[in-house]
């Protein structure tokens, strides 16, 4: 990550994986609010999940299907908008499951910002994936506010994904940093 990111060139940046799609018409409306508001490093919206099903209502690991349904999030807004850098990054901890802010990560950031940060978890070599997210999220609300708005604008496939959440199934984000030894990283 920290090579690919360090190519880029553009002022802003987002993450997406294979079975990622973007609501193209709100990122103009998530970049001015960056362009017009310098102290938040990451804006963007909710997520919506696409499930596709076989005709016997299975769930699919595909890329298509008989039928599909999609739905969105109803948590609490994705905003971190303390000025404080500490209260930022605790609420983040206190917050990360119950509202979904681990799906921050496919907000527009800041590029410059988040060169600095995937400069360190390259320098320091994180091997647990989501230690580097953990740190990835702290050190970019150590930089800056999030901003999360009403619309959608990035939707996953469910049942394709090899995300953090499967790896974060046996425990929380505490009961995590613990057993996998994070702080070593």
């Amino acid at each position: 990550l920290s090579d690919v990111i360090g190519k880029v060139s553009t002022p802003y940046m987002l993450f997406a994986d294979n079975d990622d799609f973007f609501i193209l018409d709100s990122l103009p409306v998530y970049i001015a609010f960056l362009d017009e508001n310098s102290d938040y490093v990451s804006c963007g919206g909710k997520t919506a999940v696409l499930s596709l099903y076989s005709n016997e209502n299975k769930l699919l690991n595909s890329a298509c299907g008989d039928n599909y349904i999609v739905t969105t999030e109803n948590s609490r807004t994705s905003s971190i908008e303390f000025d404080s850098r500490v209260k930022r990054v605790c609420y983040f901890f206190r917050n990360v499951d119950s509202s979904c802010l681990w799906t921050s990560w496919y907000n527009i950031l800041r590029t410059n910002d988040a060169k600095l940060i995937f400069d360190y978890i390259d320098r320091y070599e994180f091997k647990d994936i989501v230690g580097l997210e953990i740190y990835m999220h702290a050190g970019m609300l150590l930089r800056g506010k999030y901003k999360g708005f009403e619309s959608v604008h990035y939707v996953r496939q469910d049942g394709t994904s090899q995300s953090t959440n499967d790896a974060n199934s046996e425990h929380n984000i505490i009961e995590r940093v613990l057993t996998k030894d994070i702080f070593s990283e």
